[in-house]
């Protein structure tokens, strides 16, 4: 049977050692066991409680300890991709556990409201959630206590002694279908020549109608794959210098009907680099970023593409409104691409200030979360 959580002492679960952080080691170990989510191939049947010890269990039912589920670095749809909804209930049933007592913790930042609906449509207790753009904590630590003002001063000099001929960055370790298709497209675009592109490899084989009408073109370009600029997914602040501007390919840019809403590191990056950029991600991302409270790039940019539904056609649009600006750019001097990349410092900044502010709060919200666990659970 497949591992779906690991809850071996040795598990690397990030969440676990942020809670023993911000909580105490001794409150976490006497309250709560956590378990963290291995990305595979999820059923439907998965037992979501398979790795827990048989005295694991025994502190979950007679202690009224918390099972915490980390999944806090993915933002996937627990209706339509796993791991599935259902089997956090049907394991609960297995092994005679109280869905309030597992709390499930996750960037898909609508996971409740799919847990509530759930709960309420088959009349069951509902399972715990804690859900927050985790990603941002990461992209605090880069800011090496900056302050917004202090950061934007620095990008702004660094770009302009850095800056290339290049305009564009557009990065893709993690090889997904979709960022095949959109890395093929801005590749063998007009605008390739003013382009910085990292792909790691290619998957393809859902797009092969999209491609057919490109057939010299796809062998070339798949003879030259991968294509690596930077050689992992750490940030790396000189591509960012080295650009103008930059192509956000997300983690995912479908949202299963409106069951998933996550942002991960890429998003945040260009921020911490103040570099303007647009979103190929999850339908509506581009202005979703404002539930965050962050600011938009509409003064950079023509963001209509953001409203359509099929990911193919919304990067076309997408690559449509880039064309454009990488045309205008392209004619400009070096002066005047530093002054268009830097020109809305309300923007810039404030979104700087924003990571700042968005970590603090989540960290005082997680806090609040399981303490208040702590002070409610059953004895």
């Amino acid at each position: 049977m497949t591992t779906i959580v690991d809850f071996s002492s040795q598990n690397n679960s990030i969440f676990k050692q942020y809670l023993k952080k911000i909580i105490g080691k001794e409150t976490i170990s006497e309250n709560f066991v956590i378990g963290r989510v291995i990305p595979t191939a999820y059923s439907r049947k998965d037992d979501i409680f398979s790795d827990l010890t048989e005295d694991q269990l025994e502190s979950i039912r007679s202690q009224n300890k918390y099972v915490v589920i980390d999944s806090r670095f993915e933002g996937w749809s627990t209706v339509y991709h796993g791991p599935y909804i259902g089997s956090f209930y049907s394991s609960c049933v297995k092994y005679n556990i109280c869905p309030t007592q597992v709390v499930y913790v996750t960037s898909n930042l609508i996971e409740t409201q799919i847990f509530h609906k759930y709960s309420l449509q088959y009349n069951l207790p509902e399972l715990r959630v804690f859900c927050q753009p985790f990603a941002l904590l990461e992209s605090k630590s880069l800011l090496a206590k900056k302050t917004s003002i202090d950061a934007y001063k620095r990008a702004k000099w660094v770009s302009k002694i850095y800056h290339t001929d290049k305009i564009v960055l557009s990065l893709s370790n993690l090889s997904r279908q979709y960022r095949t298709y959109a890395t093929f497209m801005l590749a063998t675009s007009e605008i390739s020549d003013h382009c910085l592109i990292s792909h790691n490899e290619r998957v393809m084989d859902e797009f092969d109608t999209q491609i057919r009408g490109y057939p010299k073109l796809w062998r070339k370009w798949c003879k030259n794959q991968p294509t690596i600029i930077d050689n992992s997914t750490e940030y790396n602040p000189r591509l960012h210098q080295k650009t103008i501007f930059n192509i956000v390919n997300e983690t995912f840019v479908e949202d299963w009907y409106e069951t998933s809403r996550e942002f991960s590191e890429k998003t945040f990056h260009p921020m911490v680099a103040c570099q303007p950029f647009v979103i190929y991600g999850q339908k509506g991302a581009n202005q979703y970023i404002k539930t965050l409270g962050f600011k938009t790039y509409e003064d950079w940019f023509d963001l209509d593409f953001d409203d359509i539904d099929d990911p193919i056609d919304r990067y076309c649009a997408l690559l449509d409104s880039v064309v454009l600006t990488t045309k205008r750019l392209k004619t400009q001097t070096h002066k005047q691409r530093m002054k268009w990349k830097f020109k809305n410092k309300e923007v810039l900044q404030g979104n700087i200030q924003n990571i700042l502010d968005k970590s603090l709060q989540i960290e005082q919200d997680t806090k609040l979360f399981f303490v208040n666990l702590i002070h409610n659970r059953p004895k």
